[in-house]
């Protein structure tokens, strides 16, 4: 799934969840992928390779150009941190959402988690794939069905 595609699913999540949205605003340090002005809240989507998701099968290093890899690497980690201290110093919340947990049809556990996070008071968090697997799978209402 090409990046874009992640970021328009993140984007569909939030707005589901009844918030309205800002995308890629360059006002902001890191022109995040989402804002949620109401909640004061930045979602950044990054992808696992290149932001270096560790843990991840997404993350991993090619064979060939190593040192030109590692460089690239570097400059976006650098790039992440800077932003992300530049948010949180102005006191903005930020969610950090890795693709892995866009990827594997984990909707069902990233829906309530995205809404804790929202409506919580964290003021930093990252979900990936291995996050969402850790919580316990949400049971279908069986309603009147056992009677």
């Amino acid at each position: 799934m090409p990046s874009y595609a992640y970021e328009k699913t993140a984007q569909t999540l939030v707005t589901e969840l009844g918030h309205e949205i800002r995308t890629n605003d360059r006002t902001l340090p890191g022109s995040p992928d989402i804002f949620i002005p109401e909640k004061c809240l930045v979602v950044q989507v990054f992808g696992c390779f290149f932001h270096r998701h560790l843990d991840c099968p997404y993350c991993r290093t090619p064979a060939r150009h190593i040192e030109h890899w590692a460089q690239k690497f570097k400059r976006t980690q650098d790039r992440d941190q800077h932003s992300k201290k530049a948010l949180l110093q102005r006191g903005f919340r930020l969610l950090i959402l890795w693709t892995c947990a866009l990827d594997y049809g984990l909707a069902d556990r990233l829906r309530p988690a995205l809404a804790a996070f929202i409506q919580g008071d964290e003021f930093y968090k990252e979900i990936g794939r291995l996050d969402l697997l850790a919580l316990a799978r949400p049971t279908p209402d069986l309603g009147s069905a056992a009677e």
